[in-house]
């Protein structure tokens, strides 16, 4: 999809409530096996716009919609699509995709994954809480945040800094995270979850 691997990694905690929703779903309609649609997260807010005076009220309320698009990612089977944006042309008002005038999904303006990809997610997801858990039980719980590029941490988002003390450079080292765009980070996650 052309996204950054640290946006594949946000999902993570969409793809577990995705992968609780669809085992729930398959229990409850004996076994119908069902289709990933989107992992999307909407942030709750009461934007505001900067508009012109001359702006009438269709064009405030796109400008109002455009600010609230929804974040994550989106099969990129078009049925889906379609589906889920019924009124899609070019850059879609609610999605984080875009349609070429042929109606082909645009990749690098997109964030999209197909049904493989979302597999390897969901796979990828519960890995990661498995190998976290394992480590826990080990009595392993080092205080070790991400470092992405030069000066992007995960300390940026945690709300226990006063307490933790982890930025100030006297708790241990970061853990060094690339940046990959989507393919190489689908890639790599394969490669962990098959153990190499």
């Amino acid at each position: 999809s052309g996204q950054p691997f640290d946006k594949v990694k946000e999902d993570c905690e969409r793809d577990h409530y995705l992968s609780a929703a669809e085992a729930l779903y398959i229990k409850r309609n004996d076994g119908t096996d069902i289709k990933s649609a989107a992992l999307l997260y909407y942030h709750v807010d009461d934007p505001l716009i900067d508009r012109d005076v001359s702006d009438d009220a269709a064009l405030i309320e796109e400008k109002i919609l455009k600010s609230l698009k929804m974040k994550g990612i989106v099969n990129s089977d078009t049925d889906v699509i379609y589906a889920l944006d019924h009124d899609i042309e070019g850059s879609s008002i609610c999605l984080p995709v875009m349609l070429k005038s042929d109606g082909e999904i645009s990749k690098s303006r997109s964030s999209v994954a197909s049904d493989e990809e979302f597999e390897v997610l969901k796979s990828y997801v519960n890995y990661s809480l498995n190998r976290a858990s394992e480590e826990i039980l080990e009595g392993n719980a080092d205080i070790r945040p991400f470092l992405q590029g030069k000066d992007k941490t995960g300390c940026d988002y945690c709300r226990y800094g006063d307490i933790c003390n982890f930025s100030n450079g006297k708790c241990g080292e970061y853990r060094v995270v690339d940046v990959l765009d989507s393919e190489d980070a689908f890639s790599e996650m394969e490669k962990r979850i098959n153990g190499i």
